[in-house]
């Protein structure tokens, strides 16, 4: 996982881009997917393409701006422990529809690349679970669906 995650900066390094705090939900949602992507120990074209995709449309980002922001969510995950600092900080500054809408961002993530592993699944359970939008209903019906493509 260190290898697709040192790979997915290296595409993204040089770029010029805006600044993002340590405290801002932007940076914290970005961990989140950055951490989805490279959970399974591959990252590929299809899933980068789609991580900055989903990155400019939720923050409105432009290019350089959405590659800004995975490198600030690549050093900021480096330097932490665990997810509960990123999932507590979004628990306090999302209301329930926006910790729905970033769990759902996860899943878009996790089939950028037509299939779901088994990680990708226990990485947004746990994240659902720690932003208390965990319906173990949904959440089954989203595992079942199958990838578009």
């Amino acid at each position: 996982m260190l290898h697709a995650l040192k790979s997915l900066l290296a595409d993204l390094s040089g770029q010029a881009g805006p600044r993002f705090g340590p405290r801002d939900q932007r940076v914290a949602a970005a961990v989140l997917l950055t951490h989805l992507v490279g959970v399974d120990g591959e990252v590929n074209a299809v899933e980068k393409t789609r991580l900055l995709e989903l990155l400019k449309d939720r923050f409105a980002l432009d290019d350089a701006g959405a590659q800004a922001l995975v490198r600030q969510a690549l050093a900021s995950e480096r330097e932490s422990i665990d997810f509960e600092e990123f999932t507590a900080l979004l628990s306090r500054t999302l209301d329930e529809r926006g910790r729905r809408d970033l769990v759902d961002m996860m899943w878009d993530m996790a089939r950028a690349d037509g299939k779901v592993t088994e990680f990708e699944e226990s990485a947004i359970w746990r994240v659902a679970r720690q932003l208390g939008v965990l319906d173990p209903g949904a959440f089954a019906a989203q595992a079942m669906r199958k990838p578009e493509g």
